[in-house]
């Protein structure tokens, strides 16, 4: 029967006796039962890399720049690098180039970051020891310096992906110039040249003086202990030799005595 059917029901009840009922009209609606049917969900996309949408966010391959370990990795992707240039003679790449007393140098350190992520609270930091035993740093541009270390800083700062920030550093070569002798237990330091490194290599020479000399260590040579039994042999090498010189010098006086006595009898 269809759904929603309406099926009503009266009853009549006749007797001799009495008159006539008639029931109340009772009336029900079909209703069938429904299954309800279950729509299935579409599966939802498996999260995508941040820096790559073609490949999942679980790849070993999703990762900031190829130097990443992983995806987190983000310092792997800066670049560091630095340059100096003499202001004083205008020499912009001062790099293997010779300074004078009293020249000013600005160094420039450079850092980028060649990945796909910001890199956060990246902190600037120069070894300068190589530098300040032979000038004066006369500008740290909010830089600070560690007096024991040598050692300069700035503040962290975060850096955009592809982006190239930088700081200064400006020092004076010392007037006159230090001419402290070289160290054998490190040749690089009081070698004349202010030597730094900040992912390349920078050198600055400076002119010596005329006596510039090297630290020398004292040596004192001793003659090898050979001991008694050697000594003994030596002397009486030594006491032989002398004996056949005398011996020698004997015989060739008395030959020549006979020679010239064989002359005079002639």
């Amino acid at each position: 029967m269809p759904n929603g059917t309406l099926i009503c029901n009266t009853a009549n009840i006749s007797s001799s006796q009495t008159s006539p009922l008639n029931s109340n009209k009772v009336c029900m609606t079909v209703i069938n039962k429904v299954t309800p049917t279950t729509v299935k969900q579409p599966t939802p996309p498996a999260p995508t890399c941040e820096y790559n949408a073609t490949i999942a966010a679980n790849s070993s391959a999703c990762k900031p720049c190829q130097a990443s370990l992983d995806s987190q990795d983000s310092l792997a992707c800066i670049n560091i690098y630095k340059t100096a240039s003499n202001i004083t003679t205008g020499v912009a790449n001062a790099n293997n180039t010779t300074a004078q007393a009293g020249n000013k140098i600005i160094y420039t350190l450079f850092a980028k970051n060649t990945g796909l992520a910001t890199v956060k609270n990246y902190t600037f930091s120069d070894n300068l020891s190589n530098v300040l035993n032979y000038a004066n740093l006369i500008n740290a541009y909010n830089g600070t310096l560690n007096p024991s270390s040598d050692i300069i800083s700035w503040t962290p700062i975060n850096i955009p992906p592809q982006q190239t920030v930088f700081k200064k550093i400006e020092v004076q070569v010392k007037n006159p110039i230090p001419q402290t002798p070289t160290s054998v237990s490190d040749p690089e330091y009081n070698n004349l040249q202010m030597i730094n490194v900040y992912g390349n290599s920078i050198t600055i020479n400076l002119p010596s003086s005329v006596v510039k000399t090297l630290e020398t260590t004292t040596t004192t040579t001793k003659l090898v202990n050979t001991g008694p039994g050697d000594t003994i042999f030596l002397i009486a090498l030594l006491m032989a030799v002398f004996g056949f010189l005398v011996a020698r010098s004997r015989l060739l006086n008395k030959e020549s005595d006979i020679l010239i006595n064989n002359l005079t009898k002639k």
